[in-house]
């Protein structure tokens, strides 16, 4: 079966169409595209006017529809963007640009001829919203090259992959002179061409640092 409506396109087995309520639910190697994604999987119900529903089992791709802010509105076009791609267990549909994945993973990077990522982002529960261009993910692990790199019980990213003010990764260690230490960078996005890294250190044997950073590009650059 193979229904359109404005920029939807959806493609399976069976499909129910309820015309009161705009609803469809569609069974058997489901397909549901539209302008700027394309999920496949074997389930899906969606009131298709409102974006509110369920996928389950989704492979998705997404396409960010958020202007960078180094591009002017002449030269920007949205097929620039980033596509976040990446599968889980059931995608809920919250409205329009809205999406949340149960037990998904996330990555914008380009996959290989295999399929593979240089990295991706597995989390038990991940957050999109077009509109404010934001990413959420909770009890989140990075994997890079297959091996996990590091776990976070919260994260927030840029959809469009544009800087972000907010907490970086922190670090621990210890040595003899210090002792236990810690670090918690906090990075500000000041501006396009403009950012600044606080990083507060912690030495039980010492007291506190504070290190900083500012990074500035010549126009010219």
């Amino acid at each position: 079966v193979e229904l359109r409506k404005l920029d939807t396109r959806l493609v399976a087995d069976r499909v129910i169409h309820t015309q009161a309520d705009d609803q469809v639910e569609a069974t058997g190697n489901v397909l549901l595209t539209r302008r700027n994604e394309e999920i496949s999987g074997p389930h899906v119900r969606l009131k298709l006017a409102d974006n509110i529903g369920f996928f389950e089992a989704p492979a998705y791709k997404i396409r960010s529809t958020h202007k960078p802010q180094s591009q002017s509105a002449n030269t920007w076009s949205r097929d620039q963007n980033p596509i976040a791609h990446g599968t889980a267990a059931r995608m809920e549909f919250l409205g329009a640009g809205k999406y949340q994945l149960t037990d998904g993973t996330y990555s914008t990077c380009k996959p290989a001829a295999n399929g593979d990522t240089d990295w991706f982002a597995k989390a038990g529960s991940i957050s999109f919203d077009q509109n404010d261009d934001s990413g959420t993910g909770r009890n989140a692990t990075v994997y890079f090259k297959g091996v996990p790199i590091f776990y976070t019980p919260w994260l927030s990213f840029s959809l469009s992959n544009q800087r972000q003010s907010g907490l970086l990764t922190p670090t621990f260690g210890s040595t003899s002179k210090s002792g236990i230490e810690f670090t918690q960078p906090l990075y500000w996005n000041i501006a396009p061409d403009m950012d600044a890294t606080f990083s507060p250190r912690l030495m039980v044997k010492r007291g506190v640092q504070m290190n900083t950073e500012f990074r500035y590009l010549d126009p010219k650059y």
